[in-house]
């Protein structure tokens, strides 16, 4: 004669954690969108007639109007530049040999890990009904 003991513990674990996929992303979300707001307020802007076509407009993007995030993605989201603008934020945030850094992306994340972080826990508190 033998005891049969049934340990459904990983099963519970496995749907709950499913469940809690769409407050995920949406907190997620939540947190990047205030992160993208506050990136684009810290975002520098150089202002010169030199790089203006004859219209007057802009020959190049501004990295500032160009602040996106993408999609959660395995617990992840990203915030940062269009494709564009990208490869020239590198030269602004670390500066070059002619140009002084302006590490204006590190500023960004040290003020707004706090808020960003309560947002997050304040979306997913929702999510979850707690």
């Amino acid at each position: 004669m033998g005891v049969t003991v049934k340990n459904d513990i990983g099963v519970n674990l496995r749907k709950m954690a499913q469940g809690l996929t769409a407050p995920t992303n949406k907190a997620l979300t939540a947190g990047a969108k205030v992160f993208a707001e506050t990136l684009e307020k810290n975002t520098p802007v150089y202002d010169s007639k030199k790089y203006q076509g004859k219209r007057g407009k802009y020959m190049f993007k501004h990295a500032k109007d160009n602040v996106v995030f993408g999609s959660p993605k395995n617990g992840e989201i990203t915030v940062g530049f269009e494709k564009d603008v990208a490869w020239r934020v590198h030269f602004l945030e670390f500066g070059t040999i002619r140009q002084s850094p302006k590490p204006f992306i590190q500023k960004t994340q040290q003020e707004m890990a706090t808020e960003v972080f309560e947002t997050m826990v304040s979306a997913m508190s929702k999510g979850i009904k707690l």
